[in-house]
């Protein structure tokens, strides 16, 4: 599914679309997988992953909701 994010805003539209499957389906299941980048360098931390940690926050305590990472490692 693609979502419009108008702004660059992921979050509120993410949260209100897995809000509408909940609402329609409350039995269903939610798998949010979201891609982490793993640095060469521990220096790039400071670069990557910042968004990653926000929405798996915000997706902690939602019931029926499953936040899985996928993480890409980059070449040094």
């Amino acid at each position: 599914m693609i979502l419009p994010l108008p702004y660059r805003s992921f979050l509120v539209p993410c949260l209100a679309y897995i809000g509408e499957i909940r609402e329609k389906d409350p039995d269903r299941w939610v798998t949010v997988l979201l891609p982490e980048v793993i640095p060469a360098r521990w220096w790039q931390n400071l670069l990557y992953n910042q968004r990653a940690l926000f929405i798996q926050a915000a997706l902690l305590f939602k019931p029926g909701v499953i936040v899985t990472a996928l993480p890409y490692h980059l070449a040094r």
